[in-house]
Protein backbone atom coordinates (compact mmCIF):
# COMPACT_ATOMS: atom_id res chain seq x y z
CA UNK A 1 0.00 0.00 0.00
CA UNK A 2 1.54 3.31 -0.77
CA UNK A 3 1.79 6.42 1.47
CA UNK A 4 -1.07 8.00 0.15
CA UNK A 5 -3.65 5.07 0.22
CA UNK A 6 -2.08 4.49 3.77
CA UNK A 7 -3.72 7.75 4.93
CA UNK A 8 -6.87 7.24 3.35
CA UNK A 9 -7.50 4.26 5.77
CA UNK A 10 -6.39 6.18 8.65
CA UNK A 11 -8.54 9.13 7.46
CA UNK A 12 -11.57 6.10 7.11
CA UNK A 13 -10.76 5.21 10.82
CA UNK A 14 -10.40 8.78 12.26
CA UNK A 15 -14.30 9.49 10.40
CA UNK A 16 -15.57 6.02 12.06
CA UNK A 17 -13.90 7.46 15.22
CA UNK A 18 -15.90 10.54 14.88
CA UNK A 19 -19.08 9.35 14.20
CA UNK A 20 -19.11 7.36 17.19
CA UNK A 21 -17.73 10.61 18.89
CA UNK A 22 -21.23 12.13 17.34
CA UNK A 23 -23.32 9.43 18.83
CA UNK A 24 -21.86 9.22 22.05
CA UNK A 25 -22.38 12.94 22.75
CA UNK A 26 -26.05 12.53 21.04
CA UNK A 27 -26.63 10.02 24.21
CA UNK A 28 -25.69 11.73 26.64
CA UNK A 29 -27.67 14.38 26.05
CA UNK A 30 -30.61 12.16 27.12
CA UNK A 31 -28.20 10.54 29.93
CA UNK A 32 -25.19 12.45 31.57
CA UNK A 33 -24.04 9.09 33.14
CA UNK A 34 -21.07 7.03 30.66
CA UNK A 35 -21.94 3.85 33.14
CA UNK A 36 -20.51 1.41 30.25
CA UNK A 37 -17.24 3.60 29.88
CA UNK A 38 -17.29 4.50 26.37
CA UNK A 39 -15.87 8.03 26.51
CA UNK A 40 -12.34 5.60 27.73
CA UNK A 41 -13.18 3.42 24.93
CA UNK A 42 -13.36 6.16 22.65
CA UNK A 43 -10.22 7.92 24.00
CA UNK A 44 -8.32 4.38 23.66
CA UNK A 45 -9.38 4.37 20.16
CA UNK A 46 -8.35 8.20 19.54
CA UNK A 47 -4.96 7.14 21.66
CA UNK A 48 -4.15 3.68 19.11
CA UNK A 49 -5.01 6.01 16.11
CA UNK A 50 -2.59 9.22 17.26
CA UNK A 51 0.43 6.10 17.77
CA UNK A 52 -0.77 5.17 14.37
CA UNK A 53 -0.05 8.26 12.97
CA UNK A 54 3.23 8.56 14.59
CA UNK A 55 4.19 5.36 13.18
CA UNK A 56 2.77 6.23 9.28
CA UNK A 57 4.99 9.72 9.73
CA UNK A 58 7.72 8.63 10.43
CA UNK A 59 7.85 6.26 7.62
CA UNK A 60 6.41 8.34 5.17
CA UNK A 61 7.76 11.79 5.61
CA UNK A 62 10.26 12.21 3.18
CA UNK A 63 7.45 11.07 0.47
CA UNK A 64 4.85 13.27 1.05
CA UNK A 65 4.53 16.98 -0.12
CA UNK A 66 6.54 19.27 2.86
CA UNK A 67 3.12 20.99 3.64
CA UNK A 68 1.70 17.80 4.31
CA UNK A 69 4.81 16.87 6.38
CA UNK A 70 4.95 20.46 8.25
CA UNK A 71 1.31 19.67 9.18
CA UNK A 72 1.92 16.12 10.85
CA UNK A 73 5.30 17.28 12.41
CA UNK A 74 3.12 20.02 14.12
CA UNK A 75 0.63 18.20 15.05
CA UNK A 76 3.13 15.39 16.17
CA UNK A 77 5.24 18.25 18.55
CA UNK A 78 2.33 20.22 19.58
CA UNK A 79 -0.62 17.85 20.29
CA UNK A 80 1.07 14.54 20.33
CA UNK A 81 1.67 15.06 23.93
CA UNK A 82 -1.62 15.35 24.83
CA UNK A 83 -2.39 11.96 23.33
CA UNK A 84 -0.61 10.33 26.53
CA UNK A 85 -2.86 11.91 28.92
CA UNK A 86 -6.65 11.04 29.64
CA UNK A 87 -6.93 7.67 30.42
CA UNK A 88 -10.09 8.20 31.89
CA UNK A 89 -11.64 8.97 29.20
CA UNK A 90 -13.21 12.18 30.51
CA UNK A 91 -14.87 14.74 27.92
CA UNK A 92 -12.51 17.13 28.00
CA UNK A 93 -9.96 15.03 27.00
CA UNK A 94 -12.34 13.38 24.34
CA UNK A 95 -12.87 16.58 22.76
CA UNK A 96 -9.12 17.54 22.46
CA UNK A 97 -8.82 14.26 20.52
CA UNK A 98 -11.46 14.06 18.36
CA UNK A 99 -10.97 17.75 17.40
CA UNK A 100 -7.24 17.50 17.27
CA UNK A 101 -7.61 14.45 14.73
CA UNK A 102 -10.63 15.81 12.82
CA UNK A 103 -8.46 18.56 11.90
CA UNK A 104 -5.52 16.97 10.60
CA UNK A 105 -7.58 15.02 8.72
CA UNK A 106 -8.79 18.14 7.07
CA UNK A 107 -5.73 19.92 7.19
CA UNK A 108 -3.53 16.51 5.55
CA UNK A 109 -6.82 15.86 2.67
CA UNK A 110 -5.84 19.36 1.32
CA UNK A 111 -2.60 18.96 1.51
CA UNK A 112 -2.15 15.63 -0.08
CA UNK A 113 -4.86 16.65 -2.98
CA UNK A 114 -3.13 16.60 -6.15
CA UNK A 115 -4.77 19.82 -7.97
CA UNK A 116 -2.84 19.71 -10.87
CA UNK A 117 -4.61 15.74 -11.30
CA UNK A 118 -8.23 17.29 -10.90
CA UNK A 119 -7.46 19.80 -13.25
CA UNK A 120 -6.43 17.27 -16.00
CA UNK A 121 -9.49 15.24 -15.08
CA UNK A 122 -12.10 18.56 -15.43
CA UNK A 123 -10.02 19.19 -18.51
CA UNK A 124 -10.47 15.54 -20.17
CA UNK A 125 -14.48 15.40 -19.14
CA UNK A 126 -14.86 19.01 -20.96
CA UNK A 127 -12.88 17.85 -23.82
CA UNK A 128 -14.67 14.61 -24.06
CA UNK A 129 -18.09 16.23 -23.72
CA UNK A 130 -17.79 18.78 -26.43
CA UNK A 131 -16.08 15.33 -29.21
CA UNK A 132 -19.57 14.00 -27.84
CA UNK A 133 -21.78 17.17 -28.23
CA UNK A 134 -20.14 18.00 -31.81
CA UNK A 135 -21.11 14.03 -32.98
CA UNK A 136 -24.67 13.95 -31.84
CA UNK A 137 -25.78 17.45 -31.77
CA UNK A 138 -26.02 19.04 -35.57
CA UNK A 139 -26.17 22.48 -34.70
CA UNK A 140 -23.16 22.17 -32.52
CA UNK A 141 -20.83 20.57 -35.61
CA UNK A 142 -22.39 23.11 -37.75
CA UNK A 143 -20.93 25.98 -35.41
CA UNK A 144 -17.65 24.42 -34.71
CA UNK A 145 -17.67 24.12 -38.91
CA UNK A 146 -18.10 27.78 -39.28
CA UNK A 147 -15.84 28.66 -37.00
CA UNK A 148 -13.16 26.09 -37.77
CA UNK A 149 -13.65 28.14 -41.63
CA UNK A 150 -13.17 31.42 -40.01
CA UNK A 151 -9.66 30.59 -38.22
CA UNK A 152 -8.33 29.61 -34.99
CA UNK A 153 -9.64 32.78 -32.80
CA UNK A 154 -12.48 31.59 -33.39
CA UNK A 155 -12.47 27.96 -32.27
CA UNK A 156 -10.60 29.43 -29.21
CA UNK A 157 -13.56 31.61 -28.55
CA UNK A 158 -16.42 29.29 -29.06
CA UNK A 159 -14.05 25.83 -27.02
CA UNK A 160 -13.58 28.99 -24.47
CA UNK A 161 -17.40 28.75 -23.63
CA UNK A 162 -17.47 24.93 -23.70
CA UNK A 163 -14.88 24.63 -20.86
CA UNK A 164 -16.20 27.45 -19.18
CA UNK A 165 -19.37 25.64 -19.03
CA UNK A 166 -17.19 22.84 -16.98
CA UNK A 167 -16.24 25.48 -14.28
CA UNK A 168 -12.42 25.72 -16.56
CA UNK A 169 -11.17 29.52 -17.06
CA UNK A 170 -9.71 29.45 -20.36
CA UNK A 171 -7.96 32.31 -21.57
CA UNK A 172 -4.90 32.99 -24.09
CA UNK A 173 -1.76 34.55 -22.88
CA UNK A 174 -0.80 36.23 -25.83
CA UNK A 175 -2.78 37.25 -29.25
CA UNK A 176 -2.70 40.12 -31.90
CA UNK A 177 -4.73 43.07 -29.88
CA UNK A 178 -7.17 45.49 -32.13
CA UNK A 179 -6.51 49.30 -31.02
CA UNK A 180 -9.10 51.20 -32.53
CA UNK A 181 -11.68 53.49 -31.13
CA UNK A 182 -13.47 51.87 -28.68
CA UNK A 183 -11.85 50.11 -25.95
CA UNK A 184 -9.12 47.10 -27.16
CA UNK A 185 -10.19 43.87 -28.16
CA UNK A 186 -8.76 40.37 -29.09
CA UNK A 187 -8.98 39.80 -32.94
Amino acid sequence: MNWRDEWKTIGGRIDGLMSAGEFFVQTLRVNSSDSFGVGTHLSNQARDIYLIIDEYYVRNKSLMPSSAENALDVFIKKIGPKFSGNPSGDLDGLKLYLTSLSWLKAELEYFLTDFSFQARKRSERAFLHLQQCIVADKNIREQWQQAFEKGELQCERLGGAHLLLHGIWAFKVTGAVRIGDGPRQLI
